[in-house]
């Protein structure tokens, strides 16, 4: 299979760009689209992405881009739907705007197994060049534990490059690991489209560490019919300097793709990230930070009415209890709602909530008939680095 000439080498690889400031690969990604924790209730975020990038292709001489990359995001616990969209200027005064929208359905366990069925399409407009697009369809099975899994999978498109067509295959294997709060996973990718065919080894991980989120990957095509061999990698790390906004550096080297016709090359990319609503980032403790830390009750827990927290098994997820004196309604808040607050139920004299959270760390208050949110009696406390005062809930 023959890629695109060096003239129009910006257009197909403007998705490199843009994926590189990005940071974060699809294979740590199926790690914590399984193994985090899922939502309560269906809710939307967005982010946009923005800033500078230099990219040396392979075989090319360099250049130099500015991009704008808006996401869109729909997540219920078994439906997760994606909508991209990137704006690139070169430096050599040529544009291109891509737009990709993607689609995943996980069916519930069942002895430890889930299925998914999942679509991704995208198209690209570059200068006056015809459209360009690719569409594709697979379908996974994925064997879950506790904190590790398994997935078995593959995946079958077509390719619209130039003025032709090519039908695009996938086969994939692969595990992941979660230990507190870094995620690791492997997998073997083999791929083909019209002439060309190669298998991929690729590893990655994913960790969070207070204010810092770090995403690496590193592979090799071991073997390869018309489309190279060799070693590739990335990295990507990001801070969070607001709730609302984060600043992220990305490098590496990416191998040519076939399937979705791209050449390889090699790119440094540096920029922000704005969360202008849905889930945010927050500084986040690891579970061995957390053990370390001596806790200590919160200021109102020597009040005989103070709400106190305790956790119960409650089938595959957890029941939080809060017994509040006097209560007529109960709250609870923390970073897997958005800090959105949720209605207890009534349960004798006490009020819950039955919670599907993965083993980790996570910051929650209460809230008593509308008051001030409080850290509940039996929960560590923490002051974080916004000033406030919430309870560490451990999920083990």
């Amino acid at each position: 299979m023959t890629l695109r000439a060096p003239r129009e080498r910006e257009n197909r690889n403007a998705a490199s760009i843009v994926a590189g400031a990005r940071g974060g690969r699809w294979l740590t990604g199926i790690v914590w689209s399984l193994a985090a924790a899922p939502p309560l209730v269906a809710q939307g975020s967005g982010t946009i992405d923005a800033g500078l990038s230099a990219v040396r292709y392979d075989g090319f001489l360099g250049s130099a881009a500015a991009f704008l990359a808006p996401t869109l995001r729909f997540d219920t616990p078994s439906l997760s739907a994606l909508a991209q969209g990137s704006y690139v200027l070169f430096e050599s005064g040529n544009r291109i705007v891509q737009g990709t929208a993607a689609a995943a359905w996980l069916s519930p366990t069942v002895r430890g197994v889930r299925a998914e069925i999942g679509a991704t399409g995208g198209l690209s407009a570059y200068a006056d060049e015809p459209r360009t697009g690719y569409a594709s369809a697979r379908a996974r099975a994925h064997l879950m534990g506790r904190a590790r899994g398994a997935w078995l999978g593959g995946a079958v498109g077509h390719l619209a490059l130039d003025t032709t067509g090519r039908t695009t295959r996938e086969f994939a294997a692969g595990g992941w690991v979660i230990v507190d709060r870094v995620a690791l996973a492997a997998a073997a990718t083999w791929s083909a489209a019209a002439d060309s065919a190669y298998l991929d080894l690729t590893a990655g991980a994913h960790a969070v560490w207070h204010a810092v989120e770090l995403d690496g990957l590193v592979g090799a095509r071991t073997w390869s019919d018309g489309a190279g061999e060799g070693v590739f990698g990335d990295v990507t790390v990001r801070l969070l300097l607001t709730p609302a906004l984060a600043g992220q550096v990305s490098a590496g080297r990416y191998p040519s793709d076939p399937v979705r016709g791209t050449v390889g090359g090699r790119y440094l990319s540096a920029g922000i990230r704005l969360t202008p609503f849905g889930p945010r980032p927050s500084a986040h403790l690891d579970i061995a930070d957390l053990r370390r830390r001596a806790p200590r009750t919160p200021d109102d827990a020597t009040q005989p009415d103070a709400p106190r927290l305790t956790l119960r098994a409650a089938g595959p997820g957890h029941r939080v209890v809060v017994r509040a004196t006097g209560a007529r309604a109960v709250e609870l808040a923390g970073d897997f709602t958005d800090w959105e607050p949720l209605a207890l139920l009534p349960l004798d004299d006490a009020w819950y909530i039955d919670l599907a959270l993965s083993p980790g760390v996570y910051r929650v208050n209460v809230r008593v008939d509308g008051g001030p949110w409080t850290v509940p009696v039996g929960l560590a406390v923490l002051r974080d680095e916004f000033g406030s005062t919430v309870g560490i809930l451990l999920i083990q």
